[in-house]
């Protein structure tokens, strides 16, 4: 059983040496573990764990706020999307004489 978080979120634990809220969040796959930063706001931080728990476990882990999770599921897609248009594009016009 996991251990209570100190800020109430997953993810999310408070550092007394800088005063501040800490993110990370094992990856599954590399078997390390991957900081996300340091904030003044446990909510914040929380968002933040929210987009890493995404990336590194896709809708399936647990999240802090999982309706907000597949807002930014289908904002992060589209980006992609577009940059790999973008891409293309950019080969396109490499390529063209």
């Amino acid at each position: 059983m996991p251990r209570p978080s100190t800020s109430g979120f997953h993810g999310v634990r408070w550092d007394p040496g800088r005063k501040k809220f800490k993110v990370s969040i094992w990856n599954p796959v590399t078997y390390k573990l991957i900081h996300g930063g340091y904030f003044d706001k446990a909510e914040t931080a929380a968002h933040v764990y929210d987009e890493l728990a995404v990336e590194t476990r896709g809708m399936g882990g647990l999240l802090n706020f999982p309706r907000d999770a597949r807002e930014q599921v289908a904002k992060t897609a589209a980006r992609k999307e577009a940059a790999a248009r973008e891409r293309v594009a950019d080969e396109k016009a490499k390529a063209a004489p």
